[in-house]
Order: structure tokens, then C-alpha cells, then sequence
């Protein structure tokens, strides 16, 4: 469908250098039947040609240069997921690392430079190494600790990483990454959607909240991230249950945790 639509409209504009608009998205200047119609009525109905950069008047001509510049902004706006997901993988790996404990192996975000966030069973030693995407090493300390949402923030001398945007919001059926280290294969990159975004479960005798996830979920994934198709950070793998089946800490609850820490 995107495809027909930019190839019409690319079409359109070669055989018309120069168009005659109406001002309103009902161009009294092109005919009902015209192959094009629906192409251009498009072009109006996104508001591409009544923002501030596109007045046009009914008596305006769009030259075909004007009209190139639509389409590359009608292009970007649908902007296909698979596309997305594509352009935020290797920024999300680099922000990605392997958590090593005391007989611990687990994965971590780097939210802004020197700091990680993980699960806490992933870094029950104060302690830890680091390993990154680009397999440099450091030692990491963990400062600050909550054990009721098993989340985990380690210090580290790391620097010059990309910053994490948290989340706003989430629904089920959305689609979602994982990035972490499933049965020590480091780096590994899962797709899935949200099954249900609040889902409550027991723990440690006490019942909180979960986003449940259908991406693969197993041992070493556990501190890594859950995120969006726009990279942002939607939560933090804790458990898995089963195949098809695994929780994590939501990105609220993160913000919460992270209140009152300097990000340096």
C-alpha cells in the first residue's frame, strides 16, 4: 500500500511539473476520476500542505522540487516498523552489557555513560564486571538496590554512550525487543509484542506488577532491556516463566527507582 502510494505519487509529479492546488483537501481542480486523486488528496489530508512551511493559496503552483519535498516527508512519516527496528539496533547494542557476579551472569542497560541498570539477582555482590558490545571491560559498583522490584544500578568509568529515553506508555499487542544474554550467547536480540501490560504476580510473598512479554525469555536475559520500535525503554527483563512467557519490571517503576540519582 505505502509502496503504490509514493510510486503514484512520484509518477504524478513527473507527468505535472507544475500543479494547480485548491486550498481545501477537496481539489475542485482535479478531475473524480482521476488516477491520482487519491494520491494527492492524501498528500492534503496528512495537513503536509497547511503547516507553516506549506501554505498554498488556490491560485499557488507547486513545482515539482516543492512536491519532492512532500513525498520525502510523507515517506519518513510512515516509516515502516521493520525500518525502525533496523535503525535503533546498533545504538541499543552498544548500550547494551554482559553483568558479571559471584556466580551471577546476567545483562544490563547502560541508561547515560556511567551508569547500568539491571536486576538485582543479576548483581547480588556489590562487585561486578562489565563487559560491552565492543567487548571492552570494566569493574562496576552497585549503588543502589531494590530488592521488592528486583532492580539493580551499578557505577561504572564508562563514557561517550547514548542516552535511554524511559517509556511513556505501553499497550498490549505492542511490539517490543529484548536485547540481552540468553544462556551466556551475549548480545542476543529478541522481537515479541506485550501480552498484557499490568499483569500481577507473586513475589517474595508479595504481588506486584509486571509488563508479561512473548519474547524469548531465558537464563542470562535477566537486567536486560525491554524496548520499543523507537528505542525507548519500556522495561527491564526480571523472570521467565515458560517459552513464550517472561516478565519484566515497567518503565514507571524504573522512573522510580531512578528518582534523586544523578546522571552524570
Amino acid at each position: 500500500m505505502k509502496t503504490k502510494l509514493i510510486i503514484s505519487i512520484i509518477v504524478f509529479v513527473m507527468l505535472f511539473g507544475t500543479v494547480v492546488f485548491a486550498s481545501s483537501s477537496i481539489f475542485t481542480d482535479i478531475k473524480e476520476d482521476a488516477w491520482y486523486k487519491d494520491a494527492v488528496t492524501f498528500v492534503a489530508e496528512k495537513g503536509i500542505m497547511t503547516g507553516k512551511e506549506y501554505k498554498f493559496r488556490p491560485d499557488d503552483y507547486v513545482t515539482r522540487a516543492e512536491l519532492a519535498s512532500i513525498i520525502t516527508r510523507i515517506y519518513e512519516d510512515i516509516e515502516s516498523e521493520e525500518d525502525k527496528i533496523l535503525k535503533i539496533i546498533p545504538s541499543l547494542l552498544d548500550n547494551t552489557v554482559v553483568v558479571l557476579g559471584n556466580n551471577t551472569y546476567g545483562s544490563g542497560v547502560i541508561l547515560e555513560n556511567n551508569l547500568i541498570l539491571t536486576a538485582n539477582h543479576a548483581a547480588l555482590t556489590d562487585k561486578v564486571s562489565i563487559v560491552t558490545y565492543k567487548n571492552k571491560k570494566y569493574e562496576g559498583t552497585v549503588i543502589k538496590r531494590d530488592a521488592k522490584n528486583d532492580l539493580a544500578l551499578i557505577k561504572f568509568d564508562g563514557a561517550e554512550f547514548s542516552k535511554i529515553i524511559l517509556a511513556e506508555s505501553t499497550q498490549a499487542g505492542q511490539t517490543i525487543l529484548t536485547i540481552g544474554s540468553p544462556c551466556e550467547l551475549n548480545f542476543s536480540i529478541s522481537k515479541g509484542i506485550i501480552s498484557h501490560d499490568v499483569r500481577m504476580i507473586k513475589s517474595n510473598n508479595n504481588f506486584t506488577d509486571y509488563i508479561q512479554l512473548n519474547a524469548a525469555v531465558n537464563a542470562g536475559n535477566s537486567g536486560g532491556g525491554v524496548f520499543d520500535v523507537d528505542g525507548n525503554l519500556v522495561g527491564i527483563v526480571v523472570r521467565g516463566v515458560s517459552a513464550g512467557m517472561g516478565y519484566a519490571v515497567p518503565y514507571y517503576k524504573i522512573r522510580n527507582f531512578l528518582e534523586n540519582v544523578s546522571i552524570n
